[in-house]
């Protein structure tokens, strides 16, 4: 499946690599962005899927907390870096390090955070959870637009509940799909919202249980969801996993590809023909992102232990999606030990053919696939 793998290092990056916890990429792979706490930095890499040499990186942004305030959650489009702190929701355009947009959390908790850049608005989705009179979890999807076309007026704001006594963890959004998913934080429970040309919805999610997991807020289950379209343009949604003694015990927490229904309102039907474990990846370590390409059915991984893997996606003979390969493709590249699920740290390019992937300590491995 592989054509050749190229490595890339961010010196100064690495130099203070200890002060970063966190690194994720923009939509097009053409910035990396690293933070810690109090610190959030962005470096542009320009097109460096055909350079045969190291480029020169630069740091185009940078952003500084302190006083009681830090950093929970970063997320980046193409143009702009949505900040997530303990008090507030701050949006910047980061090549003009211009502040946009600046928003209270209130008495909400944050959790989760996904966000879309069109040409004229910049959409965020940001979880949210707070602790209700009965001592149990009220949640929603903060969703909010911002104007970057040069009119003055921002869009209305509006919330997509979440199950009851539960709340985000994470959030992806799929620009083609227009399919919000969401992964709850009590329940490892999958709620996908198919929005409209307004970033709305108005019928309840669909969810999905793949098993009942004991409650709990670590970071094990289900580490993250992406959406996938299959040559017969369907749609599916990837999920990987990290174990927890219920995967050893109940067998219940395989990495797991599902269909998503074409008319997402909650459904009465059991899907379990639609569902397919990735057990090829049994014998790996505890995933924490995962990401797939369209354009060539290929669906990448990476372990905690930093190790980066590739499967083939083709048709299932009992309906749906699953992988054919016996065993999965380790990359010959791999990143830093990861702490943590970090989901913007692998992302494919838009044309689908190089998979890059970045490490808080400045290391970006670019992988390019044959074409079919």
């Amino acid at each position: 499946m592989t054509k050749n793998s190229t490595t890339y290092s961010l010196r100064s990056v690495r130099k203070f690599s200890s002060s970063y916890h966190s690194a994720g990429l923009s939509d097009d792979c053409s910035h990396a962005l690293f933070y810690n706490d109090s610190e959030v930095s962005v470096y542009r890499l320009g097109d460096i899927r055909t350079k045969d040499t190291s480029p020169s990186f630069s740091r185009i942004f940078n952003q500084q907390y302190k006083h009681g305030e830090f950093i929970r959650n970063v997320a980046p489009s193409r143009a702009f870096i949505v900040i997530v702190t303990n008090k507030r929701l701050l949006v910047f355009k980061f090549d003009a390090d211009t502040l946009i947009g600046t928003v209270s959390h209130g008495d909400w908790d944050p959790s989760g955070l996904a966000c879309h850049e069109s040409k004229t608005h910049l959409v965020v989705f940001l979880g949210q959870c707070q602790r209700n009179k009965t001592k149990k979890y009220d949640g929603q999807i903060r969703v909010s637009r911002y104007r970057i076309d040069g009119q003055a007026t921002n869009m209305p704001v509006f919330a997509l509940n979440m199950p009851a006594n539960d709340c985000p963890k994470r959030i992806t959004f799929d620009t083609e799909s227009q399919i919000l998913t969401c992964i709850t934080r009590i329940q490892n429970k999958l709620s996908i919202w198919k929005l409209d040309n307004e970033f709305f919805s108005s019928v309840e999610p669909f969810e999905f249980l793949k098993n009942k997991y004991t409650a709990e807020t670590r970071e094990t289950g289900v580490t993250s969801a992406t959406v996938y379209q299959s040559p017969s343009k369907r749609l599916y949604v990837l999920c990987t996993t990290a174990p927890s003694t219920e995967r050893w015990h109940h067998e219940g927490e395989w990495s797991f590809i599902l269909l998503i229904p074409p008319n997402t309102s909650r459904p009465h039907i059991h899907l379990d023909s639609k569902v397919h474990t990735f057990e090829q990846l049994k014998s790996h370590r505890p995933l924490f992102a995962g990401r797939p390409s369209s354009q060539h059915h290929i669906f990448a991984v990476l372990e905690d232990s930093g190790r980066l893997s590739v499967l083939r996606l083709n048709r299932h003979d009992d309906g749906g999606i699953h992988s054919p390969d016996g065993d999965a493709e380790i990359l010959a590249h791999s990143l830093c030990k990861q702490d943590r699920p970090l989901t913007d740290c692998l992302r494919f390019d838009p044309s689908g053919s190089f998979l890059f992937a970045v490490d808080p300590k400045g290391k970006i491995v670019v992988t390019e696939f044959e074409k079919e």
